[in-house]
């Protein structure tokens, strides 16, 4: 676990360095008080990238803890790609043990999301809640925030790998060729799938009893853990076709360097109109459909 403890420190230094910055740019905005909207793009700004940086930490040490874990179950370290050299068999223990150890990072994650919605709700009763209007979030909240996201990833990874393992056993699925690790990802993604509306419907039962604020949180975030499986398995996929290109190039690593960056030149722009606009008004429904229930319930207590 040394190598966790290392880039997390490098990985915090530099977050320090980006804060600063991020400061820097709302002094500014602040002394320019007739300009309102910077001071908006500068909010939204910090808040966007202290996001994307939690998520950064969380992908590293949830890919580096499931290396650790696997190099300790088999005895093989993984290479940087978490690719195993000559694709070894495993047995089924160390299949079944990785599935286990998946659950309980799934089961952990639904935890602490429960335990800090019950928390924040007593804060609230106890009229704590917005007691000073933080820019940011302190760095114990950001601890919280990238352990809950870790071991949802962690759930994530050991799943994938896991089922690497099956499917090299499997002669069916034809691994480790690229239309093995399609059939792969296909089966993640149907089981996922299935599994987030099985969550839908129990989210829906749940609506209205006592504890349905944390208890919403916790399958949300296990709706979020299958989503971040569906995407490393594609994820897997695809890197294994860039693989197989740029190795039939005289320049491997230079091919997949321009490669990544011509995918993520036509992907971002597409996921940003399509995908977060409509993420971004599905989540701004269920608040309001939440806070709607909450005033009803307030209502009914009153009267």
């Amino acid at each position: 676990f040394i190598p966790i403890v290392i880039v997390q420190s490098i990985i915090m230094i530099v977050f320090k360095i980006f804060k600063g910055l991020r400061h820097l740019v709302k002094e500014k905005a602040k002394k320019e008080k007739t300009k309102c909207s910077k001071m908006r793009r500068a909010a939204m700004m910090s808040e966007e990238v202290c996001e994307a940086e939690n998520e950064i930490s969380c992908l590293s040490i949830s890919f580096l803890v499931i290396q650790v874990i696997r190099f300790a179950l088999t005895g093989i370290l993984p290479d940087p790609e978490g690719l195993e050299p000559g694709n070894p068999a495993h047995s089924t223990g160390n299949v079944i043990a990785l599935y286990a150890i998946a659950g309980f990072f799934a089961f952990l994650a639904c935890t602490m999301v429960v335990i800090k919605s019950k928390l924040a709700a007593k804060r609230a009763e106890h009229g704590h809640e917005k007691e000073e209007e933080e820019e940011e979030e302190s760095f114990a909240q950001r601890l919280a925030v990238i352990g809950i996201h870790s071991t949802s990833m962690s759930f994530a990874w050991g799943m994938l790998w896991a089922t690497r393992w099956l499917a090299l056993a499997v002669p069916a699925f034809g691994m480790p060729s690229i239309m093995g690790r399609v059939l792969m990802a296909l089966l993640l993604s149907a089981i996922s799938c299935a599994a987030v509306f099985g969550l839908d419907f129990v989210d829906d039962m749940h609506r209205g009893s006592e504890d349905s604020k944390a208890g919403a949180q916790a399958i949300q975030m296990m709706v979020s853990s299958l989503a971040i499986l569906i995407g490393f398995s594609w994820e897997h996929t695809f890197d294994g076709g860039v693989i197989a290109i740029a190795e039939s190039t005289p320049y491997p690593e230079k091919v997949k360097f321009i490669m990544g960056v011509l995918i993520a030149s036509f992907m971002v722009p597409m996921w940003r109109r399509h995908i977060l606009t409509k993420e971004v008004s599905l989540e701004n429904r269920k608040q309001e459909e939440e806070s709607n229930l909450e005033r009803i319930k307030r209502q009914d207590k009153g009267s």
